[in-house]
């Protein structure tokens, strides 16, 4: 599987949360930056296939 990179905007009102899971899908502590909206993931960076995006 190759890394992706994307830039992602949420159109949704309220500020979410972008956690990073590991490669069996089980949360970890770290967060992706939500600036204005947009999302940019990195998979390389990151070292996994999954994002999990939560609305408080």
């Amino acid at each position: 599987m190759e890394p992706v990179k994307a830039r992602l905007t949420l159109h949704r009102t309220g500020t979410p949360q972008v956690f990073v899971p590991n490669h069996d899908g089980k949360l970890t502590a770290t967060k992706i930056a939500v600036k204005n909206g947009v999302i940019e993931i990195d998979g390389a960076r990151d070292k996994t296939p999954y994002y999990l995006v939560r609305y408080p």
